[in-house]
């Protein structure tokens, strides 16, 4: 299992975990980088989930991948945790509708300390998604307010 409250890291295990973080996050800062061109990648877009969204279960049970049962949070948190932990900024947003009419997002992944410009391209995409995406029925403005 994961961490508890109660657990305790060893102050060796931490900092070998601290490397890896650290080399992760100088993979994807190179990644994102100038290339021998000067021209370079200003985000990543990327799957926001391994798979398309699905009824939510409060009891976080087992997702129904490919015919075999994978645990809640790796089919949410798969695609996310990597970028993230190496500190990079990331946002999600949805980007369309599967066959089956369920929300499908993207995570755009910026460079670490580039927040703006990250927004500024999540600004783009979201203009140009809310075009063709209509918002579900349950969706917060489509629901009667109290006045």
């Amino acid at each position: 299992g994961g961490l508890t409250v109660k657990d305790t890291v060893k102050v060796g295990e931490f900092a070998e975990a601290e490397k890896i973080r650290l080399r992760a996050r100088c993979e994807v800062e190179r990644a994102l980088s100038p290339h021998k061109g000067g021209k370079r990648e200003s985000v990543w877009i990327l799957p926001a989930c391994g798979v398309t969204a699905f009824p939510h279960d409060p009891e976080r049970g087992p997702i129904q991948v490919d015919g075999e049962d994978i645990a809640y949070w790796k089919v949410l948190g798969a695609y996310a945790f990597q970028a993230s932990t190496a500190g990079c900024p990331i946002v999600t947003l949805p980007i369309g509708l599967a066959d089956d009419g369920m929300p499908v997002g993207v995570q755009v992944v910026g460079r670490a300390w580039c927040d703006e410009e990250l927004l500024e391209v999540c600004s783009l995409l979201e203009a140009v998604a809310t075009r063709s995406v209509p918002k579900p029925p349950h969706h917060a403005y489509s629901l009667p307010h109290d006045k």
